[in-house]
């Protein structure tokens, strides 16, 4: 099953993390680590409410709470 198919609404947050950054996986994406605090950087894209990870190897990021069933996460073109 791929990680879109496991997004719903009804998760809790961390459920809904663990998905959305496997979907980012799955696509390619080689998502920027937190080195203080370990872990997924959960605010490459900060601004306001909107905040979400963004890929070491293209530079996508995008905001998970603006996108939060994955649709709109590219398939990752970097090397």
């Amino acid at each position: 099953m791929s990680a879109v198919e496991k997004i719903k609404r009804d998760m809790g947050f961390d459920e809904w993390c663990e998905a959305w950054f496997a979907l980012c996986k799955e696509r390619g994406h080689d998502l920027k680590q937190d080195a203080d605090f370990g872990g997924i950087d959960q605010f490459v894209t900060s601004g306001g409410i909107c905040n979400g990870p963004g890929c070491t190897k293209c530079g996508w990021s995008a905001c998970m709470h603006c996108d939060w069933k994955g649709d709109r996460i590219p398939q990752c073109t970097g090397a």
